[in-house]
């Protein structure tokens, strides 16, 4: 206290001598009127008036007042501070009236130091003071100006907004603020106030000046907690600084409040700061540093920088990728390290294994352009790559739909004979549900099963944040992919092996094209595969984990035959501009593949690699993660690569999809295998009973359905009592087994027949199973090594197609039958036609042909003298094709045609369909086997298992009700939740 009394007594008591002293610190009031004693200047500018004499009674006691300030006696001297002050301030001498304040302002210090007697007062002498001194370098500053106006030409006068000497007063003012920022007993309880008075301060200093007290001033904020005013002044401070030619400095500050703006989520000021420390650590020739904050400026994309700055941003990044590659190396590495993104897993394996390499220079997650990561989807080339379906979807139908489905045929093929046992096989299934989701509730998603050599694509959404185009050249997902033994292969890490980068270009050149995609696959850009030379250590390990630890082997990396290949793409992204991006990948060999993230070059000169970061489903199994909202792993990038497998893709051609009810259309599958494996057991599961399947190309096997010489086929190709589940028929010439299957690269067409059936729109679901072919010897070693049985070793896939179709009304019929008069085993059948159809606005006449009958114990025939009119004429046309007479009825729009036969038993009893021809004489043809025979077949049984599931839901739901009834109890709160499960 007594060191800091005696330094601000001395300094103040200099400061009065030199304002005794000089001349030119004299009069700056506007009052010409001097006090006792005072003698004017002959000089007429009044700048050089002496104010006050060393003989006048103000002079005397401000030296007395010192003086006794110098001896400790701070009572005294601030009572004759206080007593010549309001002189100065009469006389309106400014700086005289500020010096005076600020010894004031010490002797409070020195005689309070804690401010718990005179806090408002020291206040208020420290804004006199600086107002005294701000007041007083004002008129100065204008006083100078006015004698230059006099002298010079004011339009050649520039006026600066700092000036580059300051003047006394300011001078005084800004070693008072010094002094008051240096002494916490001045500003400890006020450090707000006192940084609006050091902020003040600066306006009139040079720019050394101002900013150290913006400096200071920041500092004072900090202390107040006032985070935002800190780094704005500290911003201020950086650019002060700046202005001359301090740039340490000011990058100092810049970092500085660079810091808070970044967690403040300030994006505009963020962008300001980091372009200013750019340019200065570009000039200053720090490019490693610099950047780093270009990467970061061009890929925040807040729109608040300049095309023309985004333009010079870009062409600095990429002259110091050009120019010093060791300096933009080590600021990848460093943003490596900030980001997290550096799997040391896969680079310290290849330091250890393999000394020589080569580092490219790749910019980790530079977010230009921006990947979204959360609209990533993975999917295989014949899957669609979108949300699942939803109840109400139109393009992909109902999820509940082909759920059923799916169910109905799993118990079909498991019990194919019966409904019994179909109706049982589901009810097991509803039964086992709700424990298979109890066991399955807490598991987290598995990697997804993929099949050697098939490619899948990976879509994402990339945006250009910039108003300046971007090319991405050589776009390719980055992987690693590791086998049973071990092994990994992987392009992560932008890294070459010395001896095999001269050949680096010859593995590019190769090259892989697959059936199921139209892209051409190559290797990708910096692979690298670790082979296995010799191991120490025969004992098995698991490979469900990528990155576990080998057993101890000595292994080697080569840039040869890589485990997986990739698509490269390259796209233009204009300015403000979003597009979908598909990038394909396919493994090689089998193991586990994760890809990790993609790359691309930027302009074709310098590699941007992004990671991917994939959110996982929130976990449920614990109250502290629900509460928490603690997410698992995802596994949406992770596969799990097995053998080979088919891949059908199958096409539905000449699809009519309006037709009239009951009109039967030929429609043709066009089935491909794109896979490498051969398909077996191809089957076609619908919801509606439509179709039957026409053998291909087969003029012999259809007068074999004429003469029934088929018996042994089922009908339609249809298996299962459903009537709604069929098995395509496969030729066997291109392969040598005696299973009917599709080989790699083939493609069969299979013709049916598909009936329209109930008027309105309808969703045709057309759900493709299909297994993978073994060899018996094969399929047997897979048994024996799994241990498993027939169906569990079989692998199958499913496909969706989806075909909406419009079916108009055409001719409804109603049959009334009663008993014969003549003949007591006879009966006559009595068929109405009735034409409502109204599919067209015109021409809307029905050409009756024949009538069809089919029946297992009766004939038809029908009544003679039908078909001739008054005069005994048959009406009929003439075929331009046959140009024979086919006799017909027409039935016009809303007409009613009613046709009488005779019903005759049959014996013995065989099946028989009975065509009645509209002609003179009749006519009745049998046949064992008509194809429009088949869907009555099928639609009966059809009707027969919907009737029977709603018979058994029905019978348990009685069940249940009267096991209820029998308890009556109330429910426990878990009951009624587990039934509604």
């Amino acid at each position: 206290g007594g060191g800091g009394g005696g330094s601000g007594g001395s300094s103040g008591s200099n400061m009065g001598n030199s304002i005794h002293g000089q001349n030119n610190a004299g009069n700056f009031g506007a009052s010409s009127k001097g006090t006792s004693g005072m003698a004017a200047s002959e000089d007429p500018n009044p700048l050089f008036m002496v104010k006050y004499r060393y003989d006048s009674i103000e002079s005397q006691i401000r030296l007395l007042a010192d003086s006794l300030f110098l001896m400790k006696d701070y009572e005294t001297a601030l009572s004759m501070y206080r007593l010549v002050k309001d002189d100065y301030k009469a006389d309106k001498a400014m700086v005289y009236f500020a010096s005076i304040n600020e010894m004031i302002a010490l002797c409070l210090v020195m005689i309070d130091p804690f401010g718990t007697r005179h806090g408002r007062e020291l206040h208020t002498a420290i804004e006199n003071a600086l107002y005294g001194y701000t007041r007083a370098a004002d008129e100065e500053r204008y006083i100078q100006q006015h004698q230059q106006s006099s002298t010079q030409n004011q339009t050649q006068q520039p006026t600066s907004s700092r000036p580059i000497h300051a003047l006394l007063s300011t001078r005084f003012a800004t070693r008072f603020c010094l002094v008051i920022s240096s002494s916490d007993a001045m500003s400890s309880s006020r450090h707000s106030e006192i940084a609006d008075l050091l902020a003040a301060a600066s306006s009139h200093e040079t720019p050394l000046g101002a900013a150290v007290l913006l400096e200071q001033a920041s500092r004072h904020y900090l202390k107040a907690g006032l985070l935002r005013k800190y780094a704005f002044h500290m911003l201020m401070a950086g650019h002060m600084y700046r202005s001359c030619h301090q740039e340490k400095h000011g990058m100092r500050c810049f970092i500085v409040s660079l810091h808070i703006y970044k967690m403040a989520n300030w994006n505009e000021l963020f962008d300001h700061l980091s372009s200013a420390l750019a340019q200065q650590l570009y000039t200053l020739n720090k490019t490693c540093m610099a950047m780093q904050f270009y990467c970061e400026l061009v890929g925040s994309g807040t729109g608040r920088i300049s095309a023309r700055n985004q333009h010079k941003f870009l062409q600095h990044f990429l002259d110091i990728a050009k120019k010093d590659q060791h300096a933009a190396l080590n600021a990848s590495r460093q943003m490596k390290i900030v980001l997290g993104t550096t799997n040391c897993t896969l680079l310290e394996g290849v330091q250890h294994d393999h000394h020589a390499f080569r580092q490219t220079l790749e910019i980790p997650n530079m977010d230009l352009p921006r990947i979204e990561d959360s609209t990533i989807s993975v999917a295989s080339i014949s899957e669609p790559q979108s949300k699942p379906a939803s109840e109400n979807d139109t393009t992909t139908g109902s999820e509940t739909t082909w759920n059923e489905m799916i169910s109905v045929m799993e118990a079909e093929l498991k019990s194919p004979s019966t409904i019994d046992g179909v109706i049982e096989q589901l009810y097991n299934q509803q039964t086992n549900a709700p424990f298979q989701r109890r066991m399955h509730k807490h598991d987290t998603d598995t990697p997804t099963t993929r099949a050697r050599m098939e490619p899948f694509m990976l879509s994402v959404d990339i945006y250009n944040p910039l108003g300046i185009a971007l090319q991405l050249n050589d776009a390719q997902l980055v992987a690693v992919l590791k086998d049973s033994h071990g092994c990994v292969s992987t392009n992560y890490g932008a890294l070459s092996i010395d001896q095999h980068f001269e050949d680096t270009a010859s593995q590019h050149g190769k090259h892989w094209t697959f059936n199921s995609s139209e892209r051409t696959f190559s290797s990708p850009d910096f692979i690298r595969t670790q082979t296995k030379t010799h191991s120490s250590s025969s004992s098995s390990y698991d490979v469900d984990d990528i990155n576990t630890a080998t057993p101890q082997q000595e292994r080697e990396w080569t840039m040869e035959n890589p485990y997986f290949c990739v698509d490269k793409q390259s796209i233009l992204l204009e300015p403000s501009t979003s597009v979908n991006f598909d990038l394909g990948i396919c493994p090689l060999v089998m193991g586990h593949l994760e890809i990790l993230g993609m790359r691309f070059k930027l302009f074709n000169e310098v590699w941007v690699y992004h990671a991917f970061r994939v959110q996982g489903k929130l976990l449920q199994n614990t109250a502290s993660n629900r509460a928490n909202r603690v997410r698992g792993s995802s596994n949406l990038l992770k596969s799990k690569v097995e053998q080979d497998m088919p891949q059908l893709s199958i096409g539905v051609q000449n699809v009519k999809k309006d037709a009239l009810q009951g009109e039967i259309n030929r429609w043709t599958l066009r089935i491909t295998n794109l896979g490498s494996a051969p398909a077996a057991n191809v089957m076609l599961k619908t919801n509606l009973a439509w179709i039957t399947i026409v053998e291909p190309n087969s003029q012999e096997e259809e007068q074999q359905q004429e003469e029934g010489l088929d018996q042994a086929k089922p009908t339609g190709y249809c298996i299962g009592p459903s009537g709604t589940l069929l098995k395509l028929p496969l030729n066997n010439t291109s392969n040598k087994t005696t299973t009917p299957t599709i080989s790699p690269g083939e493609t069969l067409d299979i013709p049916m027949d598909v009936k329209m059936d109930g008027g309105g729109n309808h969703k045709l679901y057309m759900l493709f199973r299909y297994e993978l072919y073994l060899p018996p010897q094969e399929k047997e070693d897979t048994i024996k090594n799994t241990k498993k049985s027939v169906v569990a070793t079989t692998k199958h896939r499913m496909l969706r197609k989806l075909i909406h179709t419009q079916v108009f009304p055409s001719l409804t019929l109603t049959a009334s039958l009663m008993p014969s008069y003549w003949n007591k085993s006879e009966h006559m059948l009595s068929i109405e036609f009735t034409n409502y159809r109204s599919d067209r606005q015109s021409k809307l006449d029905i050409h009756l042909h024949t009538v069809c009958i089919a029946s297992r114990f009766y004939k038809v025939i029908q009544m003679p003298g039908q078909f001739f009119d008054d005069d005994g004429i048959s009406p009929s046309f003439v075929s331009e094709s046959a140009e024979e007479i086919i006799h017909e009825r027409k039935i016009g729009w809303q007409e009613r045609l009613t046709l009488h036969y005779i019903v005759v038993p049959l014996e013995p009893h065989e099946f028989l369909v009975s065509e009645c021809r509209l002609s003179p004489n009749d006519l009745v043809v049998g046949g064992r086997r008509r194809r429009y025979a088949d869907f009555a077949c099928l639609e009966i049984a059809h009707d027969n298992l919907k009737n029977a599931l709603i018979s058994h839901k029905e019978e348990v739901a009685k069940r249940q009700a009267q096991a209820e009834e029998q308890q009556n109890r109330p429910q426990s709160i878990q009951e009624i939740r587990r039934k509604q499960q």
